[in-house]
């Protein structure tokens, strides 16, 4: 089966954020972006699509 790299992306993070919530209140998507070499705007789309979704849930950060 073949998935679009957004898919794999979306995968990734959500994987990526499960792990990280051990004492964390968030993580932000420039660390996600960061540590799993995914261009920080294609990322930010595929997020708002899970958050859509009600996969994940966001907030805005300090700087909106």
């Amino acid at each position: 089966m073949i998935f679009s790299k957004a898919t794999i992306y979306g995968i990734k993070s959500i994987v990526y954020v499960a792990k990280q919530q051990n004492g964390k209140d968030y993580v932000s998507i420039r660390e996600i972006a960061e540590k799993l070499e995914i261009p920080f705007h294609f990322l930010t789309k595929i997020l708002q699509k899970l958050t859509h979704a009600g996969i994940i849930v966001s907030s805005k950060g300090v700087k909106g």
